[in-house]
């Protein structure tokens, strides 16, 4: 009777390892799905505005081709992810994004916001600035106005 009950104790405990094992694989990937899927995710918002500012003849006139975007810049002159703060403000929830461009002539900061109920290729605006001196500010999409109607 002992062996019986160390038995089926022990193959309790094997399918509550078991089974939190696949939890922990579940939520992981779904945070990964989340992060690079999702049409929401300060990654898939980079790759929309970085097409863009590639887009804009505006922009390849003033940094040159080819363009290339990225995130913050480490010690190490890696290139890191984007920078993202989200925010709510009137029970709309928002996205600010800041990635950099680089081109053959110059380089350039680009700020976009956008919020996460809108469609995907929709930004609140979406302005390139160049870091050489003096500043020059290119404006792709501003719908500050239109969003602040609604």
């Amino acid at each position: 009777m002992t062996e019986r009950i160390k038995q089926t104790t022990k193959d309790g405990m094997n399918i509550t390892v078991v089974v939190l094992g696949i939890g922990i694989f579940g939520f992981v990937i779904y945070s990964i799905f989340k992060e690079f899927f999702s049409s929401k995710s300060p990654t898939s918002i980079f790759a929309c505005a970085l097409k863009k500012c590639k887009n804009d003849p505006r922009i390849t006139e003033l940094l040159g081709e080819p363009i290339k975007g990225h995130g913050e810049m480490t010690t190490r002159r890696r290139a890191r992810h984007v920078t993202s703060v989200e925010y709510e403000k009137n029970g709309k929830t928002f996205i600010r994004v800041r990635f950099y461009l680089k081109g053959s002539r110059n380089t350039a900061t680009v700020e976009c916001e956008t919020t996460k109920n809108s469609p995907r290729s929709h930004f609140r605006y979406l302005f390139v600035q160049t870091d050489s001196y003096p500043p020059e500010m290119i404006v792709i999409e501003d719908n500050r106005l239109l969003d602040d109607q609604i």
